[in-house]
Formats: C-alpha cells, sequence, structure tokens
C-alpha cells in the first residue's frame, strides 16, 4: 500500500466515525452552550431544531453480521464500480474497500438518534432523511467535506445502525446515489441472515 493509499484510508475511517462521535466539535462553543448561552448569529452552521428518528419496525441483528462486515456489500456491486480488491477491517473495526472510496461501519449501540443530533447540531451540510429497503435512512454530508464525498446512515434497529461511506468512486457517478445503492444491498444481506 502507498502512503497516498494509506493517508486515504485513515481519511475515510476518520471521517466515517467522526459522523457518528462528533469530531471536530468546537469546545468553546460546546461550554457556551452548556452554561446556557446561545450560538451566536456568526455561527458557520445555524442550529436546527432536533428531530426525532424514525423507530424501526422490523429491527435487522446487526451483531450476527459483525465479524464477517466486510461479506455484507456484495462483490458484484463493487465490481460495478470498478472495485475488484477483497474489504479490509482497519483498526477502528470499519471495512474499507479501494483505500477507502467505500466504507462500511457497524453501529452496535447507536441508532439513527445519534445521527439526527448531530444534524441538530449543525455537523451535516446536507442531511436528507429517507428509507433504504423499507428501513429508515439518513443521507449526509458532513461540513466541509469535499463535494464527492457521501454516507448513508440506515437504523437496523432503534439503538443499532450502520453507514456506508463512499467518495466519488469513479468520477462520474454521485456518491450519495452509489451510498444508497450498497446501503440497499447491505440491508438485503441482513435480511438474509
Amino acid at each position: 500500500m502507498s502512503w497516498r493509499s494509506s493517508i486515504n484510508a485513515t481519511l475515510a475511517a476518520v471521517a466515517c466515525l467522526g459522523l457518528v462521535a462528533g469530531c471536530g466539535e468546537d469546545p468553546a462553543q460546546n461550554a457556551d452552550q452548556e452554561a446556557g448561552a446561545q450560538p451566536s448569529a456568526t455561527s458557520e452552521a445555524p442550529m436546527q431544531q432536533p428531530q426525532q428518528a424514525p423507530k424501526v419496525d422490523r429491527p435487522l441483528d446487526i451483531a450476527k453480521a459483525a465479524q464477517d462486515k466486510c461479506s455484507l456489500v456484495p462483490e458484484e456491486a463493487l465490481t460495478e464500480l470498478g472495485i475488484t480488491d477483497a474489504g479490509t477491517e482497519n483498526d477502528f473495526g470499519i471495512c474499507m474497500w479501494d483505500t477507502g472510496t467505500v466504507s462500511l461501519a457497524l453501529h452496535e449501540d447507536q441508532g439513527l438518534d445519534v445521527v439526527y443530533q448531530r444534524w441538530a447540531e449543525g455537523k451535516f451540510d446536507k442531511f436528507e432523511p429517507g428509507e433504504i429497503a423499507g428501513y429508515p435512512s439518513v443521507t449526509t454530508t458532513p461540513q466541509k467535506s469535499p463535494a464527492a464525498a457521501c454516507s448513508v446512515f440506515v437504523g437496523t434497529s432503534d439503538t443499532t445502525s450502520f453507514t456506508i461511506a463512499v467518495t466519488n468512486p469513479d468520477g462520474q457517478e454521485d456518491p450519495c446515489d452509489v451510498a444508497e445503492d450498497l446501503s440497499e444491498a447491505v440491508v438485503e444481506k441482513l435480511a438474509d441472515r
């Protein structure tokens, strides 16, 4: 693996984790908010009203899939994107293909409520609630991300979820379309287990 590939893989992992874990928060702003201060009018991202994540009617068990999570993204779907390498799990437990062009993270203790909270905190430039194969989802781009990056979070139960993150796979396809298609394939695989 070249140094560029290693850096790309690390950046994709950090971006995927940062969306849920809350990397890049401004400690001064958080301290002000905890003290009851309102965000200033000059904040980069306005505070939005929190909205609750939809409930999951038919939970999927992602714990079973955690041992072999890289097998959740079908090879055929990756091949269509020109990705031929096998997925590898990095130190953060995220499956990555093509040095980070596509990544999959399972969140065994975080439902979509965490993503809605990040949205309420203004962490996304794009936040589109929807549905993937009958499960609640949110398509996002984090603040200040490259235009060719997108993540789709899918609620598999009220307390679990997964994320597919895609950076521009071939320079021509919309990474959000690709992430949504891959997310649907993952839901189908989870439902078959």
